[in-house]
């Protein structure tokens, strides 16, 4: 089954058993409705063993996260907030993002420069790229159905030099390969960096610190701002209780302990560990005191 781009769920049948391994889910973002018609979907195929992630196990609720939309507005408020550069970095793999650039862009009165790989990505997604202009570094680099696709898309393109001077006129693509482009670009003071959920994706990423001297260098201020890929406890476990699996395995989480219903049997995943039909038929169901965070 497939969920956004870049990620699927799958139904598995092996003899007997059915499983069902969620892939990421999330209930705030702009098709809350594709992930409830999954968890449906999945019920009436009355899996053995539910295979559901819990990255922000530790997170009860959505308070604290931008919701996918809202970020159109908020993007579009931080570029209306600054006469200088606005640099964004995030999946090339998500079209609804390049969606609120492109939204962001027309209330703040710039116009949204995509790296050209990036654009052919939306594009085949069928992003409308109407307005949009090409960052041009490097280029003739580029593969050569790539360099092909841009000279047939007429699109207008846009140099590192031809930013010195004019990048209050746009909202800028910039990826990780790319900070070296600064050099030639020279952001004026008040530029900002937004960090939309791309890579490096943060302080653990081998990346994230040459990011962030690359930044300071150029006087760029870091904001994050993105929305997660990855529900709450709270949406998952309403996922789970939906689903109703025989048997529950949470993965894909720091505290997997976190994820589970007391009227479900739970299997804890174990690292090297091979799983039997009889593990499955002894899975327990957990207590309250099972499923709380583990005391550091």
């Amino acid at each position: 089954m497939r969920g956004g781009p870049g990620t699927a769920a799958f139904f598995i049948t092996a003899g007997d058993l059915r499983f069902v391994y969620s892939a990421d889910l999330r209930l705030h973002g702009r098709h809350p409705d594709s992930t409830l018609d999954f968890a449906r979907r999945a019920h009436d195929f009355k899996p053995d063993v539910l295979f559901i992630e819990g990255t922000r196990a530790d997170a009860e609720n959505n308070d604290n996260i931008v919701a996918e939309m809202e970020l159109a507005q908020r993007i579009g408020a931080v570029a209306r907030s600054t006469k200088a550069g606005v640099y964004v970095l995030f999946y090339p793999r998500h079209p609804e993002r390049v969606d609120s650039f492109r939204a962001a862009a027309a209330s703040s009165g710039r116009e949204l420069l995509l790296q050209p790989a990036n654009a052919y990505i939306y594009a085949q997604f069928g992003g409308d790229l109407t307005g949009v202009s090409l960052y041009s570094a490097d280029l003739e680099q580029a593969r050569p159905e790539l360099q092909a696709w841009v000279a047939k898309s007429g699109l207008h393109l846009v140099s590192p030099e031809e930013l010195h001077g004019s990048e209050h006129r746009f909202i800028v693509d910039m990826t990780y390969p790319r900070m070296v482009d600064f050099v030639d670009i020279e952001p004026a003071p008040g530029g900002i960096f937004l960090h939309c959920n791309g890579t490096p994706l943060g302080p653990y990423d081998p990346s994230w610190n040459n990011l962030m001297h690359w930044l300071q260098t150029f006087d760029l201020e870091f904001t994050f701002l993105g929305s997660t890929g990855h529900g709450s406890r709270t949406d998952i476990l309403a996922l789970v209780k939906t689903i109703a699996p025989r048997v529950l395995m949470p993965i894909h989480s720091k505290n997997p302990e976190r994820i589970g219903l007391t009227t479900v049997p739970r299997l804890m995943p174990a690292y090297g560990r091979v799983y039997t039909r009889a593990d499955i038929d002894a899975a327990k169901r957990p207590t309250d005191a099972d499923l709380q965070p583990v005391a550091e």
